[in-house]
């Protein structure tokens, strides 16, 4: 539940915020950066946490950050690809990020940690079963190291695109006068336009 709360969280002030931003000059992309340094604060508490109150932190700080990814994804490929085939180049970077983040780190890396620190793996559970429970903080604490590490150079490469204004958009000027006509349509013209 904590982490259900924070996504939504996440996701409803991000987009407000990202939006409010670029009046003030601060592109999108600075949001992933942010995105991605909560996300490594987060596992980081995770990886280490001892007691209820950093696991709450931890927990919640993951679901936000987690929450702030998928608008910001959404309006960057658009800003950065244009709107025409946004459906298609979204589906690219939410479908091969989630697939490849599933197979690798949900079942390679969690399964093989949380099996390597199994608790008597020989021994048999009250129903004549093996036991297959792993105790402590070891079960996660190397995965969610690895999920840290991986959250730095992501936080980096966006902070990249902040640094150097410009750098996240292939053609700015072309983007902003587009940008400005999509957003006076209203959602028939913008249909009868080709954007989808």
């Amino acid at each position: 539940a904590i982490f259900s709360v924070a996504q939504s969280a996440g996701r409803v002030t991000t987009g407000a915020l990202s939006e409010a931003a670029l009046n003030w000059g601060v592109p999108r992309p600075f949001f992933m950066m942010v995105a991605s340094v909560v996300a490594l604060v987060a596992h980081v508490i995770l990886a280490f946490a001892r007691s209820e109150v950093a696991f709450v932190l931890g927990t919640a700080l993951s679901g936000y950050g987690f929450g702030m990814v998928w608008p910001l994804l959404v309006l960057i490929v658009g800003e950065v690809f244009g709107k025409a085939h946004v459906a298609a180049n979204y589906m690219f970077y939410d479908g091969v990020t989630s697939a490849a983040g599933t197979v690798l780190l949900s079942k390679i890396v969690a399964q093989r940690v949380y099996e390597a620190h199994i608790d008597g793996g020989d021994e048999q559970d009250g129903d004549g079963g093996e036991q297959n429970t792993c105790h402590g903080l070891e079960c996660f604490a190397l995965t969610h190291v690895i999920i840290a590490v991986l959250s730095d150079p992501v936080s980096e490469q966006a902070g990249c695109c902040y640094v150097e204004p410009g750098t996240h958009t292939a053609n700015e000027e072309h983007l902003n006068t587009h940008t400005d006509a999509f957003r006076a349509m209203d959602a028939d013209q913008c249909s009868a336009a080709g954007y989808q």
